[in-house]
This record gives C-alpha cells, structure tokens and sequence, in this order.
C-alpha cells in the first residue's frame, strides 16, 4: 500500500463535514496513492480513516461500495487500472501528490541561520495509526529523531522506497541542541516503559503527538529545585 495520512491539527481540510462518497473517496485515493500500487482493502482502511481524523463524516453507505465506485470512476477517466492481481490496484501519478507529506510549522521561531538549524522530529506510518484507532487505542508506535538537515530530507533518507507506504510528521521542533533534547525525550519514554522492544533502531516509541510535546515542553521549561 502507498497512502499517506495526515494529522487534523497542522492545515485545514477541505472535506471536513463532508461524507464520504465516492468522488472524495477517488479525490483522496488520487492525492494519498499517487504512483503507487494498492490494494483495495488497504485504500478503504487508510482513505477513511484520513477522512475521519480530518474532519470528514462517514460514508452513508457500505465503505467498500464507495471505495468500488471510486475506483471505477478513477478507472474510467484513466487515473486508476487493475494490475491483473486481485485487488490490487496501480494510482497514477499527480503533479502535487506530494503535498500531504508536508511538514508542521516548526514550533519555535527558525534561527536566521539556515543551515545550523536542529531539529527534533517525530513520525508515525498510518497503518499503525489506523490500527490503533480501530483498536481504541491513543498511543502508537512512533518514531522520534533529530537531525542538522530538513526534517523532510532526513525522513526521506531513511525511508526511501523501502516502506509501502509515506509517514505521517507530527513534529518538528527546532532546538538549540537536538541531540540532547532528543535523548531527553528518548530517556523519559524509555522510564516510562514505552521504548518498543525488537524494533529496528532505537528510537521507536509507543506514544503520540501530544506525550511528545509535552515532554519537549518540560525539557525546555526545565523543573527548579529550592535547595533546602
């Protein structure tokens, strides 16, 4: 599968309040799949759970009906065909199908200084999210990193074309010093016991935006001590 997914939090939505039929659903399978090759079980998980996050109501009928019409549409017009897999579906390619992968705005002023900037950045991929929200669940695996380059660029230099699917950037906060903010972070979670064991690396953590920000909050206030 190759869709990305975005948060409610960073731009507004332009089908909040709006069903989910099937011209959104074929406008969001365009703008989420694009160039990609998907299975259709895997577009009604993904697609409609964007809507959902963002705003969106649900379809008024069965998802898989919309998702069916959407991609006949998408296949009539020449945006979508079948592989020959069952299922399994190639998107074409949009000239803007990159702009869900924006980044939030850095949440401190960035420094005059470009190419010294340092960030601490978190990210998870949607399928965790869609899981975990079919679950009920608030917290996820995500990753956090820092990095002196783009946020972007760094996320891409490490993904490559070896995820199925985009991640979702929830943060990107500029710091003085991202390494320390960063293992600050890392040591908090791992205290808190949300480190994920047997995951490649180690900076995956079961969490979400929010415990994230406010750690970095915490870190950046800082906690005085009156010395008895």
């Amino acid at each position: 599968m190759g869709i990305e997914c975005d948060s409610t939090e960073e731009r507004a939505y332009r089908f909040a309040g709006v069903p989910l039929t099937p011209s959104v659903f074929a406008e969001l399978i365009s703008l989420l799949a694009s160039g990609q090759q998907v299975r259709r079980s895997d577009l009604i998980t993904l697609v409609s759970r964007h809507h959902a996050v963002n705003g969106g109501l649900p379809a008024n009928g069965k998802a898989t009906s919309v998702a069916k019409k959407a991609l006949q549409t998408l296949s009539r017009t020449g945006r979508a065909e079948q592989t020959g897999c069952y299922g399994l579906w190639r998107i074409a390619g949009i000239a803007n199908a990159d702009a869900d992968f924006a980044l939030p705005e850095p949440e401190v002023e960035p420094s005059d200084e470009a190419a010294s900037a340092q960030f601490v950045y978190a990210y998870y991929l949607p399928a965790y999210g869609a899981l975990a929200q079919h679950q009920g669940a608030t917290v996820w695996p995500h990753k956090i990193g820092m990095t002196t380059v783009s946020v972007k660029d760094r996320i891409a230099s490490q993904v490559g074309t070896a995820l199925p699917e985009h991640p979702v950037v929830v943060l990107a906060h500029e710091a003085e010093d991202a390494a320390l903010l960063e293992a600050a972070v890392h040591s908090i979670l791992e205290l808190r016991g949300q480190r994920i064991s047997g995951a490649p690396g180690s900076e995956w953590f079961s969490t979400n935006a929010d415990e994230v920000r406010a750690i970095i909050d915490w870190c950046i206030a800082g906690v005085r001590v009156t010395p008895a």
